[in-house]
């Protein structure tokens, strides 16, 4: 006895009394032409993903580093997405573009926000404040949308030591909120775990740490 599940095609074929060997032959040849077309239609369907649920870092050590993104499609089925350098520098640009848009946007929607009527005392002056606080929100949006100045970490981008034993991956920058000092929000890797950290603009400086980018951050 098999061990070995029959395949539907053969459970269909037993099912099926074939008059002759002729019979039989053209029987089998159209089944495989349908399944030929079930495969070719759903081979040109576009998988719609969903959900995103986690990515794994390629290793330090990896010759041609690609970042594995697992996600769900719509009906259900995980998939796997392999990201290599250029691939990942599509997508950061992407999503970059997108995300300036959406702070200048958000940047008129807040100033469009502030009141001008013609009041005196008390109204007056929280009418005042209440425009500066939204001048305030506004620009820091539209700050937000330019970007990064250039001579500091980028968000998305990973920073590396020649000799494999630090890296940095930023994943955004924010501000302090008296001095507006410029602060690095990512992931460090260090004595071979990653943890949690934060470089401000002491700690930028190419020569002195001996960093280097990966190559689909543009060789900065």
């Amino acid at each position: 006895m098999s061990d070995t599940t029959p395949t539907a095609r053969e459970r269909l074929i037993a099912k099926v009394a074939f008059g002759s060997d002729r019979y039989e032959a053209d029987f089998l040849a159209e089944l495989d032409a349908y399944r030929a077309e079930v495969l070719a239609e759903a081979a040109s369907t576009p998988l719609v993903v969903r959900r995103f649920d986690c990515s794994i870092e390629p290793a330090l050590e990896d010759e041609h580093p690609e970042l594995l993104v697992c996600c769900v499609a719509e009906d259900g089925r995980p998939v796997a997405l392999l990201l290599d350098d250029a691939a990942r520098a599509k997508l950061r640009q992407l999503l970059g573009d997108q995300r300036a848009e959406v702070m200048q946007e958000a940047a008129r929607i807040a100033l469009s926000l502030r009141q001008f009527e013609k009041i005196t005392g008390a109204r007056w002056a929280a009418q005042v404040s209440e425009n500066v606080g939204i001048l305030r929100v506004a620009e820091a949006l539209a700050a937000e949308g330019k970007g990064t100045p250039a001579g500091f970490y980028q968000p998305g981008q990973t920073y590396r030591r020649d000799n494999g034993t630090w890296a940095f991956r930023c994943d955004m920058v924010t501000t302090h909120p008296e001095d507006g000092e410029l602060t690095a929000l990512g992931w460090r890797y260090f004595r071979g775990e990653w943890t949690e950290y934060a470089y401000g603009p002491d700690d930028w400086d190419i020569d002195q740490f001996g960093l280097k980018l990966d190559a689909s951050d543009g060789g900065r």
